[in-house]
């Protein structure tokens, strides 16, 4: 089979080079080899001679510099010095880091394209269970919930911000679905029930599920 020629005008990349790049299509990482103006292959190591093979015509994609294992260090923050920032390579969060003198050095294995931002957290709080008009104020418990989640990566879910769990919906793809939880809080009166979000990825919650004990005052 003959090997992957990469055509792009003006690429840029050096004879010999062994430039590590992320090639979009293939959602994977390679060195460039057998530079010219406007082609090169792809070598699976770097100054190797184990190319990427031709497998089909590709139209639309791209190429683009990446670093190996190590850090990498990102500059242009000086808007957000001394805050706390997230970093996310392919939608996923990284590491957290403080940007100092308008940069920040994150561990990573390749990074392309990153984006660096200040975290929020978004909460979703249904209205206060009011059971079979028993009255907002009797005494409840949720034992469990049933939420349908929609393109979600992550989340939480309590009683309170501070008996949150995980929403197990993973963290490398977006996850639809149902997910059923058990929930630690005890009784209460106000039996509130909340979905939050601290990291900077989707989290569409619609519609929570529960099992609830009650106790008439």
């Amino acid at each position: 089979m003959a090997d992957l020629v990469i055509y792009i005008p003006n690429h840029g990349y050096a004879t010999a080079s062994n430039t590590y790049v992320y090639v979009s299509w293939l959602d994977a990482f390679y060195y460039t080899a057998d530079e010219d103006t406007d082609s090169f292959k792809l070598a699976i190591e770097s100054a190797g001679s184990d190319y990427v093979q031709f497998t089909e015509t590709v139209s639309e994609g791209y190429v683009v510099q990446s670093v190996v294992a190590g850090s990498a260090t990102i500059t242009g923050l000086e808007h957000l010095e001394g805050k706390s920032v997230s970093v996310m390579q392919q939608g996923i969060v990284i590491s957290t880091e403080i940007v100092s003198n308008g940069s920040i050095t994150a561990p990573v294995t390749s990074l392309t394209n990153p984006m660096v931002g200040m975290t929020y957290t978004s909460i979703v709080k249904p209205m206060k269970l009011d059971l079979q008009g028993m009255g907002l104020t009797v005494t409840k418990k949720i034992n469990r919930g049933v939420f349908n989640v929609f393109e979600t990566i992550g989340g939480e879910v309590g009683g309170s911000t501070s008996t949150m769990q995980d929403i197990p919906t993973g963290t490398a793809a977006l996850f639809t679905g149902y997910k059923e939880i058990p929930l630690k809080d005890g009784y209460s009166r106000s039996g509130d029930i909340l979905a939050q979000q601290t990291q900077p990825l989707p989290m569409t919650i619609l519609s929570f599920n529960l099992d609830v004990n009650a106790n008439a005052d």
